[in-house]
């Protein structure tokens, strides 16, 4: 059960990491973009005009992708934050678990040495009365 929710909260971190990364991807696809726009506004008198309109737009989208990106640092450190306690949780339930295994394994051992005890007493009383 814990080992399924630490997996379940790792997937969760990784398609954040994912979805930044994607982020990252498209922010510098914007960046060539806009060097693109550049130059050809540069080339064409007429596209020079309509540049103005087009890095109104240009900023927008980019100051959006800057906040998508900070949200999504902020989450993925929420997530990586979440996957550790996660695994904390792991690890103590297997301490715990193995600690478990020990005592019962003691219990069964003491068990097991009681009962040959037992049985070498009656032996030996049995062989004493013969």
């Amino acid at each position: 059960m814990h080992k399924f929710e630490l997996d379940e909260k790792r997937r969760a971190l990784v398609a954040l990491e994912e979805q930044m990364q994607r982020t990252m991807d498209a922010r510098l696809n914007l960046d060539k973009e806009l060097a693109a726009e550049q130059k050809t506004a540069a080339q064409a008198l007429e596209l020079g005009m309509t540049y103005h309109g087009y890095s109104k737009r240009f900023i927008a989208r980019r100051e959006k992708m800057e906040q998508d990106l900070e949200h999504l640092k902020i989450e993925v450190e929420k997530a990586e934050l979440v996957v550790q306690i996660a695994y904390q949780e792991l690890k103590k339930y297997e301490v715990t678990a193995e600690r478990q295994a020990a005592r019962e394994k003691l219990e069964a051992t003491r068990k097991e040495q009681a009962e040959a005890d037992d049985t070498n007493i009656t032996a030996f009383e049995r062989k004493k009365k013969s």
